[in-house]
């Protein structure tokens, strides 16, 4: 669907916002994200995408303390507690399990470590898909209350599966509960630059403390602004993705050379079952040649280069994706 029409408009006339700085406090951003959520805007932390936001987080990590990254997930946490001389840990998500895991197993983890400062996980995760249980995030959140860790959850995906899904109501009430979110996906805006962190005023001080001044720029503030109130994109596009993944999953179902996940979000990750060790790279050369862009998750914690993950589309393209990996894998074995 491309963003909402209210926020190409007030980019098309929102040039008298070049003149002047942006709000440093982002007050606008956050009154209206506060309405959005219905949480208190002091509890809001705007960045320059979740990204800015992801590389505050270790500021929040004492010296002598750990961090343990549910695996596989998104990079650049890895790269930011690294950057900051944190130790990291990671817990391996199975894919023959379909990534799903036994609270039990991961806290058994923490316990394993010397000196745990912190567990982040992805949820709906990336590049799975998958939605963590609430009871099962609920036990996470109990042991990190009690034994004063944070649970960072990144929620960048969370408007795909719908907010009864996330633990953003706990956030008030629980000290070290940290939701990490962003415009790029949902609201197709990636070249915005846009995320926020929901988090306790204590902890919302101390990181503002360290994010670098002006860092969200006037135009990502204005289109924040307004970008919420449109409710008939909201449930169109969670409509229309539902209606697409759903014909995606099933057709892609039907190619045997493939495995293909479950997800709660506007993609799907698939793993090549046959063939040679060179398959996956002839199935990626072979799309790119056909003008078709997948990403390869051979990068990925735990993933080989045999996982794609592929983009919900419109129905043209999904056909057109269907259609060429049949004719690769029916190639393949003549």
């Amino acid at each position: 669907m491309g963003p909402p029409e209210n926020a190409l408009s007030v980019l098309h006339h929102s040039e008298g916002l070049l003149k002047n700085y942006p709000d440093p406090n982002c007050r606008e951003t956050r009154k209206s994200l506060s309405q959005y959520l219905n949480v208190k805007a002091d509890s809001l932390l705007i960045g320059n995408g979740s990204t800015e936001l992801i590389y505050l987080l270790p500021h929040l990590i004492n010296e002598d303390e750990e961090i343990l990254l549910v695996v596989p997930g998104f990079s650049e946490y890895e790269r930011a507690f690294n950057s900051r001389n944190v130790p990291v840990h990671k817990f391996q998500l199975n894919p023959d399990q379909e990534f799903k895991v036994e609270p039990e197993k991961l806290l058994f983890e923490l316990q394993k470590m010397k000196n745990p400062g912190g567990l982040v996980l992805g949820h709906p995760n990336s590049p799975s898909g998958n939605l963590w249980d609430m009871d099962s995030l609920k036990t996470l959140l109990n042991f990190c209350k009690k034994r004063n860790l944070f649970l960072i959850i990144d929620e960048t995906f969370i408007e795909f599966a719908g907010e009864k899904h996330s633990l953003l109501k706990q956030v008030e009430s629980n000290k070290h509960l940290i939701i990490i979110r962003s415009i790029t996906k949902f609201f197709a805006l990636p070249g915005l630059r846009l995320g926020y962190a929901v988090l306790q005023p204590e902890w919302h001080k101390k990181l503002n403390e360290k994010q670098v001044p002006w860092s969200v720029n006037a135009m990502a503030q204005k289109v924040a602004s307004v970008l919420f109130e449109d409710e008939k994109f909201l449930a169109d596009s969670r409509n229309l993705i539902k209606q697409e993944k759903e014909f995606l999953f099933e057709n892609l179902n039907t190619i045997p050379s493939i495995k293909v996940f479950p997800s709660d979000t506007n993609f799907l990750l698939f793993r090549v079952e046959q063939g040679d060790t060179g398959e996956a790279k002839r199935l990626y050369k072979n799309l790119l040649m056909k003008g078709i862009l997948v990403r390869n998750c051979g990068n990925f914690d735990g993933l080989k280069h045999n996982f794609f993950r592929v983009a919900v589309k419109n129905r043209s393209e999904n056909r057109l994706l269907i259609n060429k990996l049949k004719i690769f894998f029916n190639d393949s074995k003549s």
